[in-house]
């Protein structure tokens, strides 16, 4: 999900007028109002002086502060222009001047008027700094260092001088001379906002986000109006994980500065991260209004889409994305993962790898199509893919957990020392202490050391508990009511053969439905839906095979297929509604060894969900629960239901392939053969069992026919 927050210090704060007009005795009150920060006060007693005394320097050279300072900046050009007139030789004038300027996006006559300043006094400080802010901001390093040295050459305590010169070394890659300038700035001017800002974006860019905290405060507390400082505060307290004060903050940037991009975009990436869906949408919504072509933002709304299931809307947005910018790699990246999520893992696969032939070292790319292939069970270009992009981007942690997690056929030598090398120099790119943990004990199962392993899948189960830090209930939750209305379920009969069949492949994580649905696949007329769901039927409602699932049934006849398999996970806990919804459905139970599957079930790390997997004895009362449920179905369904087993799919796919054939009633092509890297056996079994022993728990029930 994307950099929050700006990349670096904002541009140097907008200078102040210059030195005060040379007070005359009638001008006292005037000046002081000015000093007060009253400049509308000053304008309106300034300004019919002004008129009055159309020949007074002083006069309109403080009419042009205080209307630059008020945001009146056509009224201060054309005050400080007459002050330029009435005194040519005096620097103020052509120094505010420019300033106004620059501040109106014209850079090349606010450089001659700064000029026109030196001109008059080359020993006119403000000026040297405001030439070096621009030349910095134009990237002419060169000569906005030699004039912000001299700036300070001049005079040593002058802050905004020294905070410029940290937003030059800081542009250079020299954070210590940078916040050597900031400190230095601060020194000079301990109520210089805009530096302390700096500080915290240094801090931020280093890590050290509570010091980035404190300067940000330190900010707000001189200037409570500074959007930027808000904005990255609520970037930083979410990095330190605190979510509700990074929204509150983050919304408070949004009404300091209603037309930044960047503030909504944060907003709805929080809102996002909190799950707060329909807000975060609005946020992203609002940011494209401000900047149609962000692509943060573009890349934001795709992402809340997904989450709320609404695939078919993330896969537009992120297809105009690419279409906008089909060089950018993050649109496509995202638009395989959609088609992935839609089941179209050819179309997905062909997009990477014209993607990747484009971007050779994009290895975010290689990673994406890795899982395409690990989902159509090509295990050895999956493997391929993972070692690629580690080469790539030797830091990928995610690349490397995908490469470790392989089956150990598939990791040789080579690519364990890749491994061996990630855990070296980038472990600590894993945020996660379990996720580190889980790694470890990928990489200790390669080597063979199977006891190490588990102890590390235990220590990372225990933190996953601990943590609670995957924001999801426990799936069990949704099983709980289902084996209730199986006791009063009747099934609705079928009355009409539907043009293509359904065929629900159900089981737990790790079962080796996924196995089978590849099988299936492998007849020309069995089409895979693999898991995505557009809707799931409700009871007593009416659905169709369209409103169901992403793809239409009159177009997967047209192509010849009869029967499509989904693998949906989430089908069990709605499965007397599905039934219902699609009577000439057949619904295939894969049981395996319940050691077996409950071993692979708690060695395996899930992005969200299955928190029933950390613990062993809420995983035992999920698996026998899910057994009963399929075994009461089973029962009450008939012929409409059947179970294969684990053992058989590895052994014999060819009878089991033909045993559903017969059972749906469709003659189904039998020519596929299993993946020989895929384990019979877990090779946690033995560790999985002792754990069950040890916390006294008897061993999960098999689905019994």
């Amino acid at each position: 999900m994307k950099k929050t927050g700006k990349g670096g210090p904002v541009r140097p704060v907008f200078p102040t007028a210059g030195a005060a007009p040379r007070a005359q005795n009638p001008m006292n009150a005037l000046i002081a109002l000015y000093q007060q920060g009253k400049f509308a006060e000053v304008i309106a007693q300034a300004a019919p002086l002004a008129k009055a005394n159309p020949q007074v320097f002083a006069l309109w050279n403080l009419l042009g502060a205080s209307y630059a300072q008020s945001g009146k900046m056509d009224q201060a050009k054309a005050a400080f222009t007459r002050a330029a007139k009435l005194k040519p030789d005096h620097p103020d004038p052509h120094n505010n001047l420019g300033n106004v300027l620059r501040a109106s996006g014209d850079t090349a006559q606010a450089i001659a008027s700064y000029k026109k300043a030196l001109a008059c006094d080359a020993k006119y400080a403000q000026a040297h700094n405001n030439l070096g802010a621009i030349y910095l901001d134009q990237g002419k390093v060169t000569q906005a260092e030699e004039h912000l040295k001299t700036a300070l050459k001049l005079v040593p305590t002058y802050a905004e001088a020294h905070n410029n010169l940290g937003n030059l070394s800081y542009r250079n890659g020299d954070h210590q001379r940078a916040s050597e300038a900031y400190l230095a700035a601060t020194k000079h001017n301990p109520k210089f906002a805009e530096a302390h800002f700096n500080i915290g974006v240094l801090a931020q860019a280093q890590g050290t986000f509570d010091k980035a905290e404190r300067a940000y405060l330190t900010a707000l507390q001189i200037r409570p109006t500074h959007a930027d400082a808000m904005r990255n505060l609520g970037v930083v307290l979410q990095k330190r994980g605190d979510l509700a004060k990074a929204i509150a903050a983050t919304r408070r940037a949004t009404e300091l500065a209603p037309k930044d991009t960047e503030s909504h975009i944060n907003l709805g990436l929080f809102h996002g991260e909190n799950n707060a869906y329909r807000e975060a949408l609005d946020s992203f919504e609002t940011a494209l209004r401000l900047s149609p072509s962000s692509m943060r933002a573009r890349l934001g709304k795709a992402d809340v889409l997904l989450e709320m299931n609404r695939l078919t809307a993330a896969h537009d947005v992120l297809a105009d994305a690419h279409n906008a910018q089909p060089e950018a790699i993050e649109p496509v990246a995202n638009l395989g993962l959609v088609l992935q999520r839609l089941g179209r893992h050819e179309e997905a696969a062909r997009l990477y790898e014209d993607a990747i032939n484009r971007h050779p070292d994009a290895s975010a790319l290689r990673v994406n199509l890795g899982l395409i292939y690990e989902d159509l069970n090509q295990w050895q270009k999956a493997s391929e893919m993972f070692a690629e992009a580690l080469s790539v981007e030797p830091s990928n942690n995610t690349a490397a957990r995908m490469l470790a997690k392989l089956p150990k056929a598939l990791v040789d030598d080579t690519r364990l020392d890749q491994l061996d090398t990630f855990h070296r120099d980038h472990i600590e790119t894993i945020a996660r202490d379990s996720s580190r943990l889980f790694f470890e004990a990928d990489l200790d199962r390669l080597r063979g050391n199977i006891d190490d392993a588990f102890s590390k899948i235990e220590q990372a189960n225990a933190a996953r508990l601990d943590q609670n830090d995957n924001g999801d209930g426990d799936d069990a939750s949704d099983l709980t009511g289902v084996r209730d209305r199986l006791r009063s379920w009747t099934p609705v009969t079928a009355t009409v053969e539907p043009a293509v069949k359904p065929v629900f492949i159900l089981g737990p994580s790790r079962s080796g439905k996924s196995v089978l649905e590849y099988l299936l696949a492998q007849s020309g007329n069995v089409n895979p839906l693999y898991e995505p769901i557009r809707t799931m039927p409700q009871a007593e409602r009416e659905a169709s095979f369209d409103s169901m699932f992403y793809a239409s049934e009159d177009t997967l006849r047209a192509h010849g297929v009869e029967l499509a398999t989904s693998t949906n996970p989430h089908v069990l806990a709605h499965i007397t509604a599905v039934a219902d919804a699609f009577p000439a459905a057949a619904f295939v139970f894969v049981k395996r060894n319940p050691l077996d599957l409950g071993a692979d079930i708690f060695a395996t790390e899930y992005g969200r969900g299955n928190t029933y997997a950390y613990d062993p004895a809420k995983l035992v009362s999920y698996l026998n629960l899910y057994n009963e449920i399929a075994e009461a179905f089973l029962a009450k369904a008939g012929a409409r239901a059947m179970a294969v087993s684990y053992d058989d799919i590895l052994n014999h796919p060819e009878k089991v392939i033909l045993k559903i054939g017969d059972h749906v009633g469709m003659p189904i092509a039998a020519k596929a053969t299993v993946p020989e890297t895929l384990p019979a056996k877990s090779v946690y079994r033995e560790a999985f069992k002792a754990v069950l022993e040890r916390e006294g728990l008897e061993r999960p029930h098999e689905i019994r026919e």
